[in-house]
């Protein structure tokens, strides 16, 4: 009588075991489809995305070759001629005088 319960309990603990360890590969399963779903939504989601980013990129391109500004039509007149003026201090303890500054600009183009 022992015997036959404790031989009993042992198969619905077996039982159990197996059923548990069924349901938890497929919950792994399950949320292994899960995440790949995901992550198929995601990387769809993005692609979405960046073509709209891209068209829109393509249609202002389009735009501003349609429409060149003005500032363009100048620019390919001529280079335009940039002005600075220099204020600097004249006294003795200036490292600075007129040749040197003319010597410091003049890479840059003509010094006037």
């Amino acid at each position: 009588q022992l015997d036959g319960k404790r031989r009993k309990l042992k198969e619905d603990l077996e039982e159990r075991e197996k059923a548990s360890k069924f349901q938890e590969e497929f919950d792994k399963k399950t949320q292994e489809e899960k995440l790949a779903r995901e992550i198929e939504r995601l990387r769809k989601e993005g692609s979405k995305q960046l073509e709209k980013e891209q068209e829109l990129v393509r249609q202002q391109l389009i735009k501003e070759a349609s429409n060149p500004r003005p500032s363009a039509a100048t620019n390919d007149a001529g280079p335009q001629k940039a002005k600075l003026k220099v204020k600097w201090s004249t006294s003795k303890e200036s490292p600075y005088n007129r040749e040197s500054l003319e010597r410091i600009f003049a890479k840059y183009g003509k010094v006037t």
